[in-house]
């Protein structure tokens, strides 16, 4: 998982010019085994820390 911004096309690590914050999640498969369901549970943040 990465914070940062997406500056057009690209990501780019740490806050945007207004201070906002994306996430990126990058997932890979590394088994034989096909899996049917993937759940990623994100909960945002503010400065201080408020939910």
């Amino acid at each position: 998982m990465q914070l940062g911004h997406k500056d057009l096309d690209t990501w780019k690590p740490g806050p945007n010019s207004a201070g906002g914050v994306s996430v990126q999640i990058i997932f890979q498969n590394d088994t034989q085994k096909t899996i049917k369901y993937v759940y990623f549970d994100v909960v945002p943040y503010n400065a201080v820390k408020d939910a």
